[in-house]
């Protein structure tokens, strides 16, 4: 049996939009004869809608309205994306234009990447081309082989593709792998229950005491999360070892090289990715790695503070303590957080003064459509009751940091905690002598 194509690997729905269902019957045979479920509308069919179901792939004529010019007719087509494509609502997917002209291709992209800067609507992942009137002319059984080369020579769509592909394998082994723990289904709603929330409760870290206390706490998102955690290790198998090379040598160069701002914001949001969740926290809850803002007054004024930032504080009591109810306080490692864009003039300045063995330093990243500089001073370790946290008067959680940041500066406080040095006798240097 032929290796299947990476479109047949990966779209499993596809929508044809044309102002001609002829042209494409072809299309329609070829994907129909491989199981890709397809939906045909042309405009004045679709009424604005592409119908119900969700594509991973969208062939579309760029001349939908022949009497029109390629502006009016992509103007057509970017209403139409908007219409059926809501922002945070719909599923990743690509475009393959009906096109033989690169010029209408790149203008396609230019314009479409103006209402992703927009944030207008759900945005193609990638958006390649093909010549409609080839296929027209000699048939469409080479088609799916076409569209892997042209995806090949965009490297960014090919990877998105196999990357989609990796997760959905790993997603059935980490659902069968669980799922085959518990073997009739009548008892699904007892035992894998109990199994998701024992998965939910070792993944927060939380004592059942200290759940049952913060009631309105959704365990639920932990559940996922705990099972987020397990896909990954076989996402990680699902990855087969790739002919492809993304990135050849000499190595991708910085496109932002003359412009810092744009630098600026990228890192920062791709760090906020990487690092911190501001969605999944709960002020009842307290839980190690939570990063709270409290009153400036908290902090001793020793830690050098700067006057514009925001003062912050992280919950840092060791995991195992927390689980095992061994802490009776809170212990807390105070911050600040400071806008790199405010005094940006002074930023190096800013990053020199503030690293040191006894600080922390994360920068850039982006939270409340600012990037900051995160700090947090050893020096200025502080214990809080539980119950003073939860109240939310004083400390109000911002974010919680992922497992890997809250591990690296658990680490490097403890380092700086646990370090010894000795009180050597030394006698005074004789004159002109720089060193013993």
């Amino acid at each position: 049996m032929p290796s299947k194509t990476l479109i047949e690997t990966f779209a499993r729905t596809a929508v044809i939009i044309d102002d001609s269902r002829a042209e494409v019957e072809g299309l329609i045979k070829k994907l129909d004869s491989i199981g890709i479920l397809n939906y045909f509308g042309s405009l004045d069919q679709s009424n604005g809608r592409i119908g119900t179901i969700s594509p991973q792939i969208i062939f579309l004529d760029l001349q939908l309205n022949p009497s029109k010019s390629t502006v009016e007719n992509i103007s057509v087509i970017r209403k139409l994306l908007e219409d059926n494509f809501p922002k945070d609502e719909s599923e990743p997917y690509g475009i393959v234009l009906w096109t033989k002209h690169i010029d209408e291709l790149e203008d396609f992209r230019q314009r479409i990447s103006k209402d992703r800067k927009k944030e207008l609507y759900t945005t193609p992942i990638f958006i390649v081309g093909l010549p409609k009137k080839n296929y027209q002319e000699h048939g469409y059984s080479n088609i799916l082989q076409d569209l892997d080369k042209v995806i090949m020579d965009d490297k960014a769509a090919y990877f998105f593709i196999k990357w989609m592909v990796s997760v959905r394998k790993a997603a059935g082994a980490a659902l069968s792998g669980i799922y085959s723990l518990v073997g009739d289904y009548e008892k699904q709603n007892t035992e894998l229950l109990y199994l998701l929330s024992i998965l939910a409760q070792n993944h927060t870290g939380a004592p059942a005491n200290k759940l049952e206390k913060a009631q309105g706490h959704n365990l639920t998102i932990d559940a996922f999360k705990a099972f987020d955690e397990l896909l990954y290790a076989d996402l990680v198998n699902a990855l087969a070892a790739d002919d492809m090379n993304l990135f050849g040598f000499p190595l991708p160069t910085n496109p932002w090289e003359n412009d810092f701002q744009h630098e600026l914001d990228t890192y920062a949001k791709l760090n906020a990715k990487a690092f911190i969740d501001e969605i999944n926290i709960d002020q009842a809850l307290v839980i190690p790695g939570n990063v709270y803002e409290i009153p400036r007054d908290v902090i001793p004024k020793t830690c050098g503070v700067p006057k514009a930032a925001r003062t912050i504080m992280i919950e840092l009591t060791p995991p195992c303590d927390f689980s095992n109810k061994k802490n009776v306080f809170s212990r807390c490692v105070c911050g600040f957080m400071w806008d790199c864009n405010v005094e940006q003039n002074h930023l190096a300045e800013r990053l020199e003064n503030f690293e040191a063995g006894y600080r922390y330093l994360l920068w850039p990243i982006h939270f409340d459509d600012c990037n900051y500089m995160l700090c947090f001073d050893f020096r200025c370790l502080i214990s809080c009751l539980e119950e003073d946290i939860t109240k939310g008067d004083q400390y109000k959680v911002l974010f919680k940091v992922n497992p890997r940041l809250f591990a690296d500066i658990l680490q490097k406080f403890s380092s700086h905690a646990a370090r010894l040095g000795i009180s050597d006798i030394k006698p005074k240097m004789p004159d002109g002598c720089s060193k013993c």
